[in-house]
């Protein structure tokens, strides 16, 4: 792979998690969580994503 072009995509990498990090630091600030949803909310996405790959075929 050229290195321009593997720069290019660490660059987008990067930037990716660091607006993913970002947006949940906003969210995290307006929504006020206990403890307990906090614990719902994790077994939501878990759930959530378990049932897509079920749906989807994959493994």
């Amino acid at each position: 792979m050229p290195l321009p072009r593997l720069l290019l995509l660490l660059l987008m990498v990067i930037s990716a998690a660091g607006l993913t990090v970002w947006l949940g630091a906003i969210v995290a600030n307006r929504v006020a969580l206990t403890p307990v949803g906090i614990g719902v909310a994790l077994t939501v996405v878990v759930v959530g994503t378990l049932m897509w790959r079920i749906i989807s075929n994959r493994r």
